[in-house]
């Protein structure tokens, strides 16, 4: 009924933010990864300073929008799930009501 379609619209939609949150998580952790690599690389003279400046100041901003990114992106899920539970909670009434006078007039009918 409702509720079995309200649990698997929930279902849904946790499995879809479970997907795009690994997702940015992924690139996330590798782009951290990539500040020792960096370091390393310029440790042992594999690229000179002006390379590891400018992988740094890449790999930086990079970290900072991906970030930024996640926190956002959780905000609006939380936002939109809020939406949509308020929503199937509205359904949920007007069915119930629906219901209500349904039977209402059912048992009206019968008296006559």
């Amino acid at each position: 009924g409702v509720i079995d379609e309200m649990a698997d619209q929930k279902r849904i939609s946790m499995t879809e933010q479970y997907r795009s949150n690994s997702f940015f998580a992924s690139f996330i952790y590798v782009t951290w990864w990539t500040f020792p690599v960096l370091w390393i690389c310029s440790a042992t003279d594999l690229i000179n300073e002006s390379q590891t400046n400018i992988g740094y100041t890449v790999m930086d901003v990079f970290a900072k929008v991906l970030c930024t990114m996640v926190m956002m992106h959780g905000s609006m899920s939380t936002f939109e799930q809020q939406r949509a539970e308020e929503a199937s909670i509205s359904r949920m009434r007007v069915m119930e009501q629906m219901k209500a006078e349904s039977m209402f007039v059912s048992y009206v009918f019968h008296e006559m």
